[in-house]
């Protein structure tokens, strides 16, 4: 799972997207800079498999297509677009790892730069 850094290199590439359709040029910037350097670490650090993967911003936008297309090519590695669905338990996933072994209802908030949502699945053992 990615880790996301908060601060003044935080990118959201879904920034305005709601206002224009599509995604702007200073957010991708922003965005292709990090993906370069999330996966120029991965490398140094040895990772034997790096995945990049896109949600709602790039999913919905005009130019999301292109933009993945661009990260390919920047880094050399696939761009996953994914389904709601698979953002949705992805996110799941990622709180799960994040805060160890869950039970019961489990209520997730995903506040990205495309997309606001919530998912509140009932957690058991076979779920990890």
């Amino acid at each position: 799972m990615a880790h996301r850094r908060p601060g003044p290199d935080h990118h959201a590439p879904g920034e305005n997207l709601a206002r224009t359709g599509a995604l702007g040029d200073a957010p991708m910037a922003r965005t292709l800079a990090a993906v370069r350097d999330y996966v120029a670490r991965g490398a140094r650090l040895g990772a034997s498999e790096i995945r990049i993967v896109a949600t709602s911003a790039v999913r919905e936008a005009s130019n999301g297509r292109a933009f993945a297309a661009a990260v390919e090519q920047a880094t050399g590695q696939r761009v996953n677009v994914v389904s709601g669905e698979v953002e949705a338990r992805l996110t799941l996933l990622g709180v799960g790892h994040g805060l160890g072994r869950l039970s019961g209802l489990v209520l997730t908030f995903d506040i990205g730069g495309g997309a606001r949502s919530t998912c509140c699945p009932r957690v058991t053992r076979s779920d990890r």
